[in-house]
């Protein structure tokens, strides 16, 4: 999982990440002013700005520009996919007690975790649907038919608990896979090792 989900990382920006769990605690530094392209994976994160309380970031849909400024280092978490809701207590004192520097407020965030300033629930079932979408081979309805509901049911509940339906779900993890192959790799690879083709099928010799 990259620390920000970018079609590539700029040489103004270098990130770290700690993972905790299936999430990431991420810190991303800027050396001049500039924008990076983010491509959505599925993820919704915690941003905190100095000088700023954190927000919330919404999953996203489409690749955006993300403009960072130079000397700037945003700190945050990037929470797994299976996070349907993130809460946060702005009225609580450590937001503000915090020092700018970023190691005062990535101590207060591990901080807001213990306290229940900042809470967050996971859905296991959102779980098996990621697992099983991941598969390139598998229909939607095969997936329906392992949780002992219907394409309707399943349409519905993932639209409500993440605003995708299960088609565009697919596609995400499919562009995930696609972006995660190596550098060398072939787009003809990359497409068919990600289901966005058809795998060839093997001939086999006929007789004299």
């Amino acid at each position: 999982m990259r620390t920000i989900a970018t079609m590539f990382e700029p040489d103004y920006v270098t990130s770290t990440d700690i993972r905790f769990g299936s999430s990431v605690l991420w810190r991303s530094d800027c050396h001049r002013t500039g924008a990076t392209h983010v491509l959505p994976d599925l993820s919704r994160d915690l941003l905190w700005l100095p000088g700023e309380l954190p927000t919330v970031l919404n999953r996203t849909s489409v690749p955006f520009l993300a403009r960072v400024e130079q000397g700037q280092t945003a700190i945050g978490i990037r929470f797994s996919p299976m996070v349907t809701t993130i809460e946060i207590d702005s009225g609580w004192p450590g937001w503000r007690a915090a020092k700018p520097d970023p190691a005062s407020r990535t101590a207060r965030i591990a901080k807001a975790l213990q306290q229940g300033a900042l809470h967050y629930v996971s859905d296991k079932r959102l779980e098996a649907v990621v697992r099983y979408l991941d598969n390139p081979d598998i229909r939607i309805s095969d997936v329906a038919d392992r949780l002992g509901i219907s394409d309707r049911q399943l349409r519905r509940w993932t639209t409500t608990a993440i605003e995708l339906t299960p088609k565009q779900l697919q596609r995400h993890l499919r562009l995930q896979r696609y972006i995660s192959h190596k550098p060398t790799d072939s787009v003809a690879v990359r497409a068919i090792n990600t289901g966005s083709t058809t795998r060839p099928t093997p001939q086999t010799k006929s007789g004299p």
